[in-house]
């Protein structure tokens, strides 16, 4: 609950600070997201995270050409997100370059 965030991490996100605690979030260098099967860690990194269960549901395409696609459509979208953001928090000369 980021209203508590005044109070501290431990009351805004209890959770959080479990798993941290806990050793779950080592495998991400003490942070989310990490994926989590039979109370072991097995994978973090976002994109890795996103291209595993992107396999296991089939979208991942049918050969590994298909999915080296996948793979490059993605990062596209994540270039575009990133200039995005760059732009909208950019001012004048900034915004130009974005």
């Amino acid at each position: 609950d980021v209203s508590k965030m005044e109070d501290g991490l431990a009351v805004a996100a209890p959770e959080y600070c479990a798993a941290v605690d806990s050793g779950e979030l080592d495998a991400n260098l003490g942070r989310g997201p990490v994926v989590v099967v039979g109370g072991e860690t097995v994978l973090a990194q976002s994109k890795a995270i996103e291209r595993f269960f992107a396999r296991m549901l089939g979208l991942m395409g049918e050969d590994e050409l298909s999915a080296a696609a996948v793979d490059a459509f993605t990062e596209h979208v994540r270039d575009l997100k990133e200039k995005y953001q760059r732009a909208r928090g950019a001012g004048g000369a900034e915004r130009e370059r974005a």
